[in-house]
């Protein structure tokens, strides 16, 4: 099992690869935590949150680069989409209005 793991995450990248898409979700998170907790939480202010972290955190990771800040991009891209894909699915009631809309088109209703 644990040979498993090990094969798919070096196809993937390897294992900075995976703590950049995780710290892209817990960044973004702890970002919307501190936007709410300041009454500034909209959509707008969220859309760009996993892309920027994702990038600095790329950047960090991987390499000191264009390419590192590339991959962070690409991370951020697919953290986000995992994030909503899940997150709709999981929390279709307590969700606010902007992310039933997105679960809605996911969805293909």
């Amino acid at each position: 099992m644990s040979a498993t793991i090990k094969l798919w995450l070096d196809y993937f990248g390897g294992p900075d690869i995976l703590w950049l898409l995780l710290g892209s979700i817990a960044f973004t998170q702890l970002a919307k935590i501190l936007l709410k907790a300041f009454g500034l939480l909209t959509p707008d202010s969220v859309r760009p949150l996993p892309y920027l972290f994702a990038a600095f955190l790329g950047l960090a990771l991987v390499d000191f680069s264009t390419r590192g800040v590339l991959i962070g991009v690409a991370c951020g891209m697919v953290s986000s989409l995992g994030y909503f894909t899940v997150a709709s699915y999981l929390e279709r009631e307590a969700a606010p209005d902007w992310q039933k809309k997105i679960a809605a088109r996911m969805a293909l209703k």
